[in-house]
């Protein structure tokens, strides 16, 4: 069952370079990026999500992407006791108030758990603008 994503504050365009990695302020304690793929975890009523990213977009480069490109909501997946439900989440592009960097915020049902942060692989020697 794909995940529903929504833009509260619009469908911003950013480059690619300016991204950090991903935020969340929502139930999900524990945030892990591997392989494109940004798996959110809630372990109180063991629930798992998969967002898989695109591939154009992990790397870091010069182009400019828009905030419904960054995730492919056909593909993603949660899973309540291993049985895929209907999911949804907000999408926004936030500068993260701790690191004071640029990071896409994602936001499930609640926002009442610690900030959680999960970043993207720099490439090094790469030029990122402050």
């Amino acid at each position: 069952m794909p995940v529903v994503l929504s833009y509260p504050n619009g469908n911003a365009h950013f480059p690619r370079a300016y991204i950090k990695g991903f935020y969340t302020d929502s139930d999900y304690p524990i945030v892990n990026l591997f392989g494109g793929v940004l798996q959110l975890t809630q372990t109180g009523y063991d629930v798992q999500v998969y967002l898989n990213l695109r591939p154009n977009f992990t790397p870091p480069s010069s182009n400019k992407w828009s905030l419904d490109y960054v995730f492919d909501s056909a593909t993603s997946q949660a899973y309540y006791l291993g049985t895929p439900y209907l999911a949804g989440f907000a999408v926004s592009l936030v500068n993260d108030p701790v690191e004071f960097s640029w990071r896409i915020k994602v936001s499930g049902s609640g926002s009442s758990g610690t900030p959680t942060r999960a970043d993207l692989a720099p490439l090094l020697l790469y030029w990122r603008p402050l």
